[in-house]
């Protein structure tokens, strides 16, 4: 998916004439290979606690899978056992004697997004005064 800036909506996806028109506007240039691994990861991510289990696990401390349940909050044993497998198949957690850790893959990944708490903030703060305004 190649976005392209837009004064009035932000990024939206361009059309094949825009693309071939305005190639200094497209910001993340992917190939299909990209686009695809792009949708693996969001796939895996869009799971139930994937993004809460890798952010519980952020701070490098080794995890016990009881620690890792409390951390995340809410999570059912089976539901955290299957995004514990998930997330070991695709290389992003490990097990060590002492518990649950970010792989170097995983901590890379959780740094790359360690800017959603600040974004989370202005977007839900812009939400909050179009209510108000509503």
């Amino acid at each position: 998916m190649n976005l392209v800036a837009d004064k009035n909506l932000g990024y939206s996806l361009p059309s094949r004439q825009a693309k071939k028109n305005t190639p200094s506007g497209v910001l993340f240039p992917m190939s299909s290979k990209d686009t695809v691994a792009l949708g693996q990861l969001l796939e895996l991510l869009e799971s139930r606690y994937a993004i809460r289990v890798l952010w519980a696990l952020r701070d490098g401390h080794a995890q016990t899978f009881r620690l890792l349940q409390d951390s995340v909050g809410g999570i059912t044993p089976n539901t955290l056992n299957t995004r514990i497998k998930e997330l070991r198949e695709a290389v992003l957690l490990t097990h060590l004697g002492e518990g649950y850790v970010l792989t170097a893959s995983g901590a890379d990944l959780i740094k790359r997004l360690s800017d959603l708490p600040s974004f989370a903030h202005k977007w839900a703060s812009a939400q909050s005064k179009k209510t108000k305004l509503a």
